[in-house]
């Protein structure tokens, strides 16, 4: 099937830092509505797409490093009219904002997200608002950076395509899984007691912790899992949308005035931490509640996460912001 995209020849976008593979989402997603767009990474690419250019940070000591950063920044504002950082910016300290209105060869407007760490708990980084063109933070980060827009995670619906959760499902029981890159923000501590309470209690079912693995290894985790077992602290994580994806279950813990303001219809399973128990049980005994919850997942995913739709949302932004 031949497929033609014509690409915009007024806008160049660069991605950088790869923070659970959103940019690279975000990447693709632009490209396939016309807007070139690349991604930079600061140590050796993720295996999920890679990216088009790598510092190979954690290969240089921290001169090379400091040098390094410096010449992809100097390189990075000649060569694209939007420079879109994640979670991070090209130079130490955000200093690449100041440091881009004072040089005469610098065109690319700075666009900042902020998507965890880098912004929970504290304020935007100061240097930072001397020359920010845009400016969003995940929903769940409101609150540290009053009137700032929010953006949701989005994924690549190709790569985890629906299509495809069906028929890789292994025999047996039923499979809940957890899968934290951070047990403790992810409060694994809770999901484990509730595992084992339920294991006391007689329920049937197959627990998987899954840690240290590829992304084509989670993908295959998730496809031949039941039910996915997110994050139980306030919000939920690209990992609930890659399984929603996949027509999974989720059960998180969402706080309610971040769910009233940013997704009220959104599917997962809003427990807390103390009651994962009971709402485990209730979808490992009720097949019928999985699949619509499954089904329910996929059409959220797709309103709302798919990279197509968030691409078009910031295509209008950095239009605006590079007219």
């Amino acid at each position: 099937m031949f497929c033609l995209v014509v690409f915009s020849m007024a806008l160049k976008v660069l991605q950088v830092h790869n923070i659970a593979n959103v940019p690279s989402a975000i990447s693709r997603g632009l490209n396939r509505i016309g807007v070139p767009s690349e991604l930079l990474e600061y140590r050796d690419p993720y295996e999920f797409g890679g990216a088009e250019y790598s510092l190979e940070l954690e290969k240089k000591n921290v001169f090379q490093q400091g040098a390094a950063r410096l010449k992809t920044f100097l390189w990075a504002t000649r060569n694209f009219d939007v420079i879109h950082m994640h979670s991070a910016a090209l130079l130490p300290l955000y200093l690449d904002a100041p440091l881009a209105r004072v040089i005469p060869s610098a065109k690319a407007k700075l666009v900042y997200s902020h998507w965890g760490a880098d912004l929970r708990g504290k304020r935007v980084p100061f240097f930072s608002t001397l020359n920010c063109s845009k400016r969003f933070v995940a929903p769940d980060l409101y609150e540290f950076a009053p009137g700032v827009e929010a953006l949701p995670v989005c994924i690549d619906l190709e790569y985890w395509k629906p299509e495809k959760a069906a028929g890789n499902r292994k025999k047996g029981g039923v499979v809940v899984m957890h899968a934290p890159t951070n047990r403790a923000f992810k409060n694994t501590e809770a999901v484990l007691r509730a595992v084992e309470s339920l294991k006391r209690d007689g329920l049937e079912f197959d627990f998987r912790l899954v840690e240290g693995v590829s992304l084509a290894e989670l993908r295959e985790e998730l496809r031949s899992c039941d039910i996915l077992l997110d994050q139980f602290n306030s919000w939920y994580a690209t990992l609930a949308c890659e399984a929603m994806a996949l027509q999974k279950p989720v059960l998180a813990t969402l706080r309610p005035d971040i769910l009233r303001r940013f997704a009220p219809d959104c599917p997962i399973v809003n427990v807390r931490p103390d009651k994962i128990a009971g709402a485990v049980r209730e979808l490992v005994e009720d097949a019928g509640l999985r699949k619509r919850k499954g089904r329910e997942g996929l059409a959220f995913v797709r309103k709302r996460h798919d990279c197509v739709v968030v691409a078009r949302r910031l295509k209008k932004v950095y239009e605006e912001i590079t007219a």
